[in-house]
């Protein structure tokens, strides 16, 4: 989705690095990258623990 804001929206942190980068303003992209990342880790997180408590007979041998 965040492609999908580099092209088409006027809003979001797509458009916000693609802004930033027009602009040369190298921290406001490395802030944005962190959120996406941090977004990214705490989804991960909550999708693993979703799927342990979901689907509890499905454990991993390692």
């Amino acid at each position: 989705s965040i492609v999908g804001e580099f092209v088409g929206s006027k809003a979001g942190l797509g458009n916000l690095i693609l802004e930033a980068n027009f602009q040369f303003d190298v921290a406001r992209i490395f802030a944005v990258l962190v959120v996406l990342g941090v977004f990214g880790v705490v989804l991960s997180l909550i999708m693993r623990m979703a799927q342990s408590h979901f689907l509890f007979w499905n454990k991993s041998l390692s």
